[in-house]
């Protein structure tokens, strides 16, 4: 398959499968589709194309996207309609990404600013994830879909940056800072207590790190804290 081009495969009543890792040898690949299929497990890490089509079929596609990151010719990416979680990626390599479509995933964390500023951008769908942090600002010749509902961006207005945020994993409700999730983040070092600010915090996971000393004491004053998980330090 040395001399393979495009794949494409879309609209046919396949059983459950998995993308093979055969594909590794087709060196010149540009155009993987696969609409309407029942793919399911994860992106293989050698997948390089202009075009990567990955919609629902009966199964569903997951884990993280970061693969996506090295596949710097991109220019649309459809990969909606899955069960694909985590943050996004870095999209600083992608010049030529033209159009994202990610709408009904479990993607977490805040739209970063390497995708809000690419300028080859036409066309971004972000609605019904989990994302966090302040409202994205895109230019305005990008078409945007993002709603906000289901999303838990903790400042209504694009462009607003709240300075408790700072591009951490926190959750959002109604404006209010309710969760703060630094499970294996690899913390170092001692607790900090200027989280203590969060006055409307009611969980605190900083499980699994290699964080020593000791439990501030203003967490004391945190009135609807209900869970600290300081647990595998």
């Amino acid at each position: 398959m040395s001399s393979l081009h495009s794949f494409e495969i879309d609209n046919n009543p396949f059983v459950g499968w998995e993308i093979p890792k055969s594909l590794t040898n087709a060196s010149t690949l540009q155009n993987f589709s696969a609409n309407s299929e029942n793919i399911s497990g994860h992106i293989p890490d050698f997948l390089g194309p202009n075009e990567f089509n990955g919609q629902k079929g009966d199964g569903t596609l997951g884990g993280g996207i970061d693969v996506i990151q090295n596949m710097t010719y991109l220019k649309d990416v459809w990969l909606h309609s899955n069960g694909f979680s985590g943050p996004l990626p870095d999209f600083s390599g992608l010049n030529g990404l033209e159009s994202l479509s990610l709408r009904h995933n479990a993607f977490t964390g805040v739209v970063p600013m390497s995708l809000v500023n690419r300028g080859s951008l036409k066309v971004v769908n972000l609605s019904n994830n989990l994302l966090q942090g302040p409202t994205p600002e895109f230019n305005s010749s990008v078409l945007v879909d993002m709603v906000k509902e289901t999303n838990s961006f903790c400042l209504p207005n694009p462009g607003e940056r709240d300075p408790r945020i700072n591009g951490r994993p926190f959750i959002c409700n109604n404006g209010n800072i309710t969760i703060v999730n630094f499970q294996k983040m690899g913390l170092k070092g001692t607790i900090s207590p200027e989280l203590s600010a969060l006055k409307s915090l009611q969980r605190l996971v900083l499980a699994e790190n290699n964080l020593t000393g000791t439990i501030p004491e203003d967490f004391m004053t945190l009135p609807t804290l209900t869970e600290l998980d300081v647990s595998n330090n």
